[in-house]
């Protein structure tokens, strides 16, 4: 029998379900923006070093522009490979998506007639919320303020 408690302790782990899509797929687009902003630099900085070698009529200063070049192309490359933000961004996508599909299921658990017994529902949701938040990517150090939970 589904209780005005029942539902409304559903209702509540579905708004986690919600808040926490919205928390991880704002992560995951921060570690991607900072995998592209790593990642242009590698491709950007070598062009345009082929370019200036070729202008650069002086020594000391093609080395110069070389030398930092490589500097900045290296320390580009060292924050892009050894932080992997792409991978990171991946992590909070793919716990994104696992709240889009329990939040799909209570969803559509509550609409159907015949639908399970309100304590095996919420036994369901309440493993699989435990199940995601121990194996869902950390977001200790995540701003959720109102400010972050509405942008999109």
């Amino acid at each position: 029998m589904y209780t005005k408690e029942i539902l409304e302790e559903i209702d509540k782990k579905k708004n986690n379900c919600l808040q926490k899509i919205v928390i991880h797929e704002n992560i995951s687009n921060r570690f991607y923006r900072k995998h592209i902003i790593y990642g242009l630099p590698q491709i950007i900085i070598p062009i345009t070093m082929t370019f200036a070698s070729q202008i650069i009529e002086n020594k000391e200063t093609l080395r110069l522009a070389t030398g930092i070049g490589f500097l900045l192309n290296g320390i580009c490359t060292c924050f892009h490979t050894f932080f992997d933000f792409k991978v990171l961004s991946l992590n909070h996508e793919r716990a994104s998506f696992k709240y889009i599909e329990l939040t799909n299921y209570i969803n559509t658990n509550l609409l159907k007639v015949d639908r399970i017994s309100s304590n095996l529902l919420l036994d369901h949701v309440s493993n699989e919320m435990k199940n995601l938040e121990c194996y869902s990517p950390s977001t200790q150090n995540v701003c959720i303020s109102d400010c972050c939970l509405n942008k999109k």
